[in-house]
């Protein structure tokens, strides 16, 4: 089966009207949860955490032969060519989609200082041998995840993504969807989670300031307070 790109990038809204809001059930289809997490757990192929998604603006922007080399260390790169509205003294923006280390190592090398990032996207992709066990994990993780902040457990959900938060820009949230394909291995069984972080002072309470700070994350410490499921440990 040949996988096909899908492009997530959704333009979001501040208006509540285009989510649909719905509490999670104390139970998942009339069963106990960690009867269903034991069912699931055999087909769990594999767990791959990544960071997917990163804003970073500059002070002094990166030249066209820069960000080609930049690009080459991306799945995917956005430039921006506007300075912050607010903050003109940032020059640049830049979006690094799927950056590898690589990317972190040539912008500690060339943009030492004079750098800021602003929002960071962890994702896992929770690879699964069938679409039937993709499909019930993807519900599974539904019903249980919620927010620390939303005790009721209800979530939004905006066509096939689900939001722990609908807020436009909100400071942390949780996502959830099921893609074509894992951005980072291609197989096609995938439940994609993502805890997005905005603002500068939220992203150095998680311990990134600079680049290189990225090489060096602790991914599991930083999804086991975040993701916390019944039964089913990631």
């Amino acid at each position: 089966m040949r996988a096909r790109s899908k492009n997530f990038r959704k333009q979001q809204t501040r208006s509540e009207k285009r989510f649909i809001v719905f509490p999670a059930p104390p139970s998942f289809d009339g069963l106990d949860p960690e009867r269903v997490a034991e069912e699931l757990k055999p087909h769990l192929a594999s767990i791959v955490p990544y960071i997917d998604t990163v804003k970073i603006w500059l002070q002094r922007p990166l030249n066209k032969h820069q960000l080609h080399a930049l690009e080459r260390s991306c799945g995917k790169l956005i430039p921006e060519k506007e300075p912050m509205k607010w903050q003109p003294m940032w020059k640049q923006c830049l979006f690094l989609h799927q950056p590898k280390p690589s990317a972190f190592y040539f912008l500690a090398l060339y943009r030492p200082a004079g750098l800021m990032m602003n929002r960071i996207d962890f994702a896992i992709d929770l690879i699964v041998d069938s679409d039937r066990i993709r499909e019930k994990l993807d519900n599974f993780i539904a019903v249980h995840w919620t927010y620390r902040k939303r005790p009721n457990g209800k979530a939004n959900r905006y066509k096939n993504t689900r939001y722990l938060d609908n807020r436009h820009n909100a400071p942390q949230n949780g996502v959830q969807y099921c893609p074509q394909h894992s951005k980072i291995t291609g197989e096609v069984h995938c439940v994609h989670v993502e805890w997005r972080t905005n603002h500068k002072k939220n992203v150095k309470k998680i311990g990134i300031e600079k680049p290189l700070d990225a090489l060096d994350f602790d991914y599991s410490a930083f999804w086991r307070n975040r993701l916390k499921l019944c039964g089913l440990d990631i």
